[in-house]
């Protein structure tokens, strides 16, 4: 093969093995017909859009993630201390008719004032949330909740109702305030910790707690009309090992015992591809792994399988996010691939996929080309780097991914 050719080809393989929207992969990728004995991981550094907003309310002005105000444009000419003040007030002051656009919970914020709230000293968080309407829950310094619904008119949140919610009633639909109200059981403060939805399916639940730079996700479960906690898992990050402990592990109330560290947890495993063996001495020029955030279904993304898109139709992105792998181009019987396990530690995950190729006068069967599962996005802290490791089943690094929050 010619010098040019051979730069073409290597061009070819250096391109994106999965699809993100808004993300730049600066690395490549396995190149095509290299010894298995030989293969070593390309990382690729992945710049993550935020998660689509219906998978967790906005984050409170305390967290990590902090967004600019809109702020007058007109001369102060009043002293700095002046400017600083006038800015503050321009942080809470309404837009006309209420309206913003954005999360609901930053419309809220945004018409605070308006209906008697502090944007700043009261709690906002995310009770449900639709492509049309949604429903922040308020409660401010002195104990009172409010229930502010908002509808969605040209990507603009406007606000339609603000009722106050009986003191003292929790309320079957509202898990946040079953986590905020048992607050101290579990370690945290109702009133200056950050509280939100991430999602409600049939009978379970999941609320959101950030305290002390700390991210907890709580589990819930409806019985007998009232939702009940039942486990508190604490997301991994560079500062804080990953947790998980059963509610009932808990004291009586006021009172938290030792943590249980879950240096390593097992996300998925699929013991149906254990007798797999790969016989041959490289992998097809064409297999690819990857990690979807968001649905591929693009013209411009050609890096992904046409297969791969139309079996991520079903995966809901503003929960969860995809792994995947594909074998490239085999022959119809005796090839396979599948992941068999995905592992986290910390906030990271190892990825184990197992391949098998024929073996001469063996009986055939059909070749699995793909393998796609969803996960979700709460097992894992996207406002710290996660790095995902795909390993083959001798413990080879096939590939490297190192996501970025945008």
């Amino acid at each position: 093969m010619s010098t040019s050719r051979r730069k073409i080809a290597r061009r070819k393989y250096k391109r994106l093995v999965a699809a993100l929207a808004g993300a730049a992969v600066v690395s490549s990728a396995l190149l095509p017909g290299l010894p298995i004995s030989k293969v070593q991981a390309a990382e690729k550094t992945i710049v993550a859009s935020p998660a689509p907003a219906t998978e967790a309310a906005s984050p409170s002005p305390d967290t990590d993630t902090t967004k600019k105000p809109v702020q007058d444009r007109t001369n102060d000419r009043g002293t700095e201390r002046d400017k600083d003040r006038n800015k503050d007030r321009d942080k809470e002051r309404p837009g006309d008719n209420q309206n913003i656009a954005g999360s609901p919970v930053a419309a809220v914020k945004a018409a605070a004032a308006k209906y008697g709230f502090d944007a700043r000293r009261d709690q906002f968080s995310l009770q449900s949330s639709s492509d049309r309407s949604a429903v922040v829950s308020v409660r401010k310094a002195n104990g009172k909740t409010f229930s502010v619904r908002l509808t969605k008119d040209k990507n603009t949140w406007k606000i339609i109702s603000v009722k106050e919610i009986s003191s003292g009633v929790i309320r079957g639909g509202d898990p946040v305030d079953v986590v905020r109200a048992n607050a101290s059981r579990f370690g945290f403060d109702s009133y200056h910790d950050s509280f939100s939805l991430l999602s409600v399916t049939g009978s379970k639940a999941i609320v959101q707690v950030k305290t002390s730079g700390q991210t907890f996700k709580v589990d819930l479960e409806k019985n007998s009309g009232k939702w009940v906690i039942t486990t508190i898992r604490g997301i991994g990050n560079s500062k804080y090992p990953a947790t998980y402990r059963p509610a009932s592990m808990y004291g009586a109330v006021g009172t938290v015992g030792p943590v249980v560290v879950a240096k390593e947890q097992t996300l998925y495993a699929n013991n149906n591809f254990s007798g797999w063996a790969w016989n041959q001495s490289t992998y097809p020029a064409d297999i690819k792994f990857g990690v979807l955030l968001a649905n591929p279904a693009s013209p411009d993304i050609e890096e992904v399988p046409d297969i791969i898109i139309d079996k991520v139709e079903s995966v809901d992105f503003g929960r969860q996010f995809a792994l995947y792998a594909h074998i490239g181009s085999v022959a119809d019987k005796g090839y396979g691939i599948g992941i068999e396990k995905v592992v986290q530690t910390g906030n990271d995950l190892r990825v184990t996929v197992r391949t098998k190729s024929p073996l001469t006068n063996n009986r055939l069967t059909a070749t699995q080309t793909n393998d796609v599962i969803p996960l979700d996005r709460v097992s894992l802290n996207f406002n710290n780097p996660i790095t995902i490791t795909f390993v083959d089943q001798n413990g080879t690094t096939l590939s490297t991914y190192t996501i970025l929050r945008q």
